[in-house]
């Protein structure tokens, strides 16, 4: 089974949907039940970021030392991680969801989906030691 979907091709990375290890693609799920609006916010982000590597303003991209990426809009977090010049969208949740701007224990689950997603994918060679 193929765990990743493509999404988009920019000049310097390449967006891809990314499977849990049930085969679940929760990012994309997520994101197709946004409503329009909600989705072409993050399509602006992706775009900008496909080209450049690069988002600005800041305030709507978290980059965290582990690799693992955060895009934002106002309510909406979708989380990803790169894996060399591609950009695996893993996980979707509302900010709503947590008191927090930052809910740790959603981060540490998706790290662990990331985790997941490599082995299944045979990328153990990209994994952090």
């Amino acid at each position: 089974m193929d765990h990743r979907q493509q999404l988009a091709i920019g000049a310097s990375l390449r967006l891809f949907w990314g499977a849990d290890a049930t085969g679940t693609f929760r990012a994309m799920t997520y994101f197709n039940a946004l409503d329009r609006r909600q989705q072409l916010t993050f399509d602006a982000l992706w775009e900008r970021f496909l080209a450049t590597g690069i988002i600005r303003p800041h305030e709507r991209l978290d980059q965290f030392d582990d690799g693992l990426l955060l895009f934002r809009s106002s309510t909406h977090r979708l989380v990803g991680f790169t894996e060399r010049r591609d950009v695996i969208l893993i996980d979707a949740f509302s900010r709503r969801d947590f008191p927090g701007r930052r809910p740790k224990e959603r981060l540490e689950e998706s790290r662990q989906l990331r985790l997941e997603h490599l082995t299944l994918q045979g990328a153990t060679d990209a994994l952090p030691t």
